[in-house]
């Protein structure tokens, strides 16, 4: 898991802890239709049947519910379509932790608004999207962490921006995966600066935030590419024109509290071979060189001039496992 979306730890160890995966047992039923009020705080890894019936069927048997993560990742579903985050927020209103995995079968309706006073930490996987989801109406004060993965366009990106212009004044840590298959105006990103002033770790695609960098003493300290691509290798492949280490250079030279940029490559790939020294770096490969190898040598040959331009510095330039060039290759 990344550093930046570490969960949060519940303080009571006697917590009671409701772990089901589908079925919901007869004494459960039995008990909640007997108006009984059980002391479970969290609710972990429930499916379709068992979020029905806490959300739907019997929310007020559970008045201490402070931690929810629901699995919708497959197929079925017991009951009629059930507006996860109007129940949630309706129902739970001392909920600090949430996560939602849906699955193919559903998606957030237009009208489905989460309203949570105390919801610290929200995390949703959607395989869909979150087209319908109205962003800019939801009311999360206390929200120190979102993740969400995955927006499946710019447009959705837009409207999350919107939302955090209403609750991303406490966020500390945000990350967002994005599919982006056109190149647009991404100016607008900007905002997350102003809208975010507490904002210490952010995942998202580089090439959204490396070409606007945070204001001076903005507390930024991690940032996270989400892209399944790094920048360079886009830069190579000529998707965009983003002046490459440059970029990087630049936005590490604003960054004035960032401490370490993390990529989505491995210095151990094969291609970072011919890069193991310094002076190596004018090598290429051997023999024929079809398109995709001469893409994956260029952008490799801008992630080593970054990797070597930031060595001894203040910021460590990671890849995915969080190893620097130098203690990969060295």
């Amino acid at each position: 898991m990344p550093r930046n979306m570490q969960k949060p730890y519940f303080p009571s160890e006697k917590t009671d802890v409701v772990a089901l995966i589908q079925q919901v047992p007869a004494e459960l039923i039995a008990a909640a239709m007997t108006n009984r009020r059980f002391t479970a705080e969290i609710a972990s890894t429930i499916g379709a049947r068992m979020s029905n019936f806490i959300l739907h069927e019997y929310p007020e048997a559970f008045p201490n519910l402070k931690s929810l993560q629901i699995d919708l990742s497959y197929w079925f579903w017991p009951g009629p379509p059930l507006c996860v985050l109007g129940k949630v927020s309706a129902g739970f209103r001392d909920m600090v932790y949430l996560e939602l995995n849906m699955g193919s079968n559903f998606a957030f309706m237009s009208t489905d608004i989460l309203d949570l006073p105390l919801l610290e930490s929200l995390l949703i996987q959607a395989i869909h999207g979150l087209s319908n989801t109205p962003f800019e109406k939801w009311k999360l004060p206390s929200l120190c962490h979102l993740e969400l993965r995955k927006l499946k366009d710019f447009q959705e990106m837009k409207r999350l921006l919107k939302g955090l212009a209403n609750f991303g004044a406490k966020l500390e840590s945000l990350s967002v995966g994005v599919i982006l298959e056109d190149i647009e105006d991404f100016s607008c990103i900007s905002s997350i600066w102003s809208d975010c002033p507490n904002l210490r770790h952010l995942g998202i695609p580089s090439i959204l935030v490396l070409p606007m960098p945070p204001p001076p003493h903005h507390p930024l300290e991690m940032l996270l590419n989400t892209d399944s691509k790094t920048l360079a290798y886009l830069v190579s492949f000529g998707w965009c024109t983003i002046p490459y280490p440059e970029t990087l250079l630049d936005f590490c030279l604003a960054a004035s509290n960032l401490k370490a940029i993390q990529d989505v490559h491995s210095w151990r790939a094969s291609v970072y071979g011919h890069f193991t020294h310094p002076q190596d770096s004018d090598n290429s490969p051997n023999g024929a060189v079809t398109f995709s190898m001469a893409v994956e040598y260029r952008g490799a040959n801008l992630m080593v001039e970054a990797a070597h331009a930031l060595s001894g510095g203040r910021i460590r330039f990671e890849d995915r496992e969080g190893y620097l060039f130098e203690e990969a290759r060295g």
